[in-house]
This record gives structure tokens, C-alpha cells and sequence, in this order.
């Protein structure tokens, strides 16, 4: 049985409404008309709370948790409109489905209604059909609006955390390409510390880099200048290039390093110099081949200063050899000399 009072009513039903458990507000100064609405609503299972005008109705908004409301247009005192721009101005209750009632036969500029937030519009005599069904459809339209807020709301904290781990990341990650940076400056700077021509190249013994000794001694103009390329490409005559690739591909398939190989090689500008080089497999993570780093160190000066005294002791077993004849020619003179003075 419905029950009226100058303020407001709240009807509470034990029946689930399957779209929604929130309230349905009615406004209306009509006690019938609120009768014939809350019990056409209560008799579905809706849950009904009434007021009897624009005011109690704010007011029981500030407690109340509601889903829709039915706001009558024509009330004395603050009118539906009134209420509606109100309800709309309040950020606790603006996202509320407002549907207005009006009369066949009152006047109403249904485009204001529209444009103050208002969803739709149910007319006096009530239709039951009409009623449950425009209630029920707005009221799955703003619970599936609201899910749908929530949605967009948890995606979008979600993009925002994404968003700062992104940024995270990238920070992370330029500080360790500065990092990687710093130690290539490093390693770069050892390199062409040394005095000795490094060199690195991948499986196919095309180069991936070098020190600056290297670079000086191949008329490069900046180690960098080095990448990509293979020996042939370096002004090293072909038989030379051939025998390195034959050596490199021996080496790599073997992963056996091979060290102080002595060898000529020919200068850009034509002059033969000899090298003491060292040839050693290079190894990724897993301990896979991957590539040949090779340092050769110029030893044509020592090798020279051997050779001289390779020579210089040939000369000398020579003179002392030579020496050697003359001592033994003197003693058979001496000798024969002796014999004949007897």
C-alpha cells in the first residue's frame, strides 16, 4: 500500500529488480499521479522513493542513492525544469537519468527538457506498458553507461600506468645506452691506447671494427670507416686477402686461437714489413662463434735487427772459419820451413 507525506516516501520491495538495485526518485505534486507510478513500478519490483517537489527532492538526493528519477514539469513552486538544471549542476547527482513527465494536453518545449540533460519524456495518462518499458530501458542504458564509465576509467588507469612504465623503461633504457655508451667510449679508448693493429670481424670476416692504429696503417680516417668492409676492399692485394680468409675460416670453424703467426705484408705504399699477429676465436653468451679478433704488432725492426745478426754471425763463423784456414796454412809453412833448415 503506497503512503504520502508533504516531503517524501521511500517504498521498499523485497522483489531484485534484474536491471538495477538502486531507487527510482518520482517528483510530482499530484498525490495520484505519484500512486499510480509507485505502485506500477513497486508491483514490477522496483524499489520506489517519492517526493512532492522540486526541493524535497534535492534534498533527499543528498542521502539517497538513486538511478532514475521521474520529474514532473508542471509543480508549483520550483518546476521540473528548475529541478532538473539543479540536479544537473551538482556533480554528486548529474550523471542521474532524468524522463519527465507531462500531460497530453500541457505545453511544454520538449527540446528544453532535452537540452537540460533529460532522456526522455513519459506522458500523462500513464501507460503501464509504456512506463515499465521506458524505465526499464533507461535504466540498462545507464548501467551499461556506467559500466562502460568504469571501463574507460580502468583503461585509462591502466594506459596511464603503461604509460609510466613506458617512461620508466625508456628512462631505464637511455641510461643504459649511456651506460653501454661510456663503456664503448672506454673500450674505444683502450684499444687506440695500444700500439698494436686490433681488429674484429663477424662470420663472414667482414670487419666490425678496429682500433685507430689499425685505421692509421689502412689510410682510414676514422675507425668507424672500417665497418662493413672485408680485406679486399682495404687496398690489400688479393693473395694476401685470400690467405686471411682461408685463415679466418680455419680458426673460426676450429675455435682454436692461433698465436704469433709471423708474416709479411704489404703497406698501401708498397713497403714489406712483418707482423706478429695473434688470431682468436670470438664467443657470444652461449659460447657460440660468432666473429675473429685478431692483434698484429709490427716486428719489422726486430726482425730486421735478427736478420743483421743473423748475418753478422754468418760473417763471423766466415772470418773466423777463414781465420782458422790461415793459422793451419802458417803451421804447415812453419813447419815445412823447419824441416829443410834440417
Amino acid at each position: 500500500m503506497t503512503a504520502f507525506s508533504s516531503n517524501s516516501i521511500t517504498f521498499n520491495n523485497p522483489v531484485t529488480n534484474v536491471f538495477d538495485n538502486g531507487i527510482i526518485l518520482i517528483v510530482d505534486d499530484v498525490p495520484n499521479n505519484l500512486k499510480v507510478l509507485s505502485d506500477t513500478l513497486a508491483q514490477a519490483g522496483f524499489e520506489v522513493a517519492i517526493a512532492t517537489s522540486g526541493e524535497s527532492a534535492l534534498q533527499q538526493l543528498e542521502h539517497t542513492p538513486v538511478s532514475l528519477i521521474l520529474l514532473d514539469v508542471m509543480m508549483s513552486g520550483m518546476n521540473g525544469f528548475e529541478t532538473c538544471q539543479h540536479i544537473k549542476a551538482n556533480l554528486k547527482t548529474r550523471n542521474i537519468p532524468i524522463i519527465f513527465i507531462t500531460a497530453l494536453s500541457e505545453s511544454v518545449n520538449k527540446v528544453t527538457g532535452f537540452e537540460l540533460g533529460a532522456i526522455d519524456y513519459i506522458t500523462k495518462p500513464f501507460q503501464q506498458g509504456e512506463v515499465l518499458a521506458r524505465v526499464r530501458t533507461h535504466l540498462k542504458l545507464n548501467q551499461l553507461s556506467q559500466s562502460l564509465e568504469a571501463r574507460n576509467t580502468e583503461l585509462q588507469k591502466l594506459t596511464e600506468q603503461l604509460e609510466q612504465r613506458v617512461t620508466e623503461r625508456t628512462q631505464e633504457l637511455f641510461a643504459s645506452i649511456e651506460t653501454l655508451k661510456q663503456t664503448q667510449q672506454l673500450m674505444r679508448l683502450v684499444f687506440d691506447t695500444i700500439p698494436h693493429w686490433v681488429g674484429w670481424k663477424d662470420i663472414n670476416s667482414v670487419y666490425l671494427g678496429c682500433n685507430q692504429s689499425l685505421a692509421n696503417v689502412l689510410n682510414l680516417s676514422s675507425p668507424d670507416e672500417i665497418v662493413g668492409k672485408n680485406d679486399y676492399d682495404l687496398l690489400i692485394n688479393k693473395e694476401q686477402s685470400d690467405w686471411y680468409r682461408v685463415c679466418d675460416r680455419r680458426i673460426m670453424e676450429s675455435g682454436q686461437a692461433e698465436l704469433h703467426i709471423t708474416e709479411q705484408w704489404q703497406r698501401a705504399d708498397g713497403q714489406q714489413i712483418w707482423l706478429d699477429t695473434s688470431k682468436m676465436p670470438l664467443r657470444d653468451a652461449k659460447g657460440n662463434v660468432f666473429g675473429i679478433l685478431f692483434v698484429a704488432e709490427d716486428i719489422t725492426e726486430r726482425q730486421l735487427a735478427q736478420e743483421e745478426l743473423k748475418q753478422q754471425k754468418q760473417n763471423l763463423e766466415e772470418a773466423l772459419a777463414e781465420l782458422q784456414g790461415t793459422q793451419v796454412n802458417w803451421c804447415k809453412v812453419k813447419k815445412c820451413r823447419r824441416w829443410e833448415t834440417l
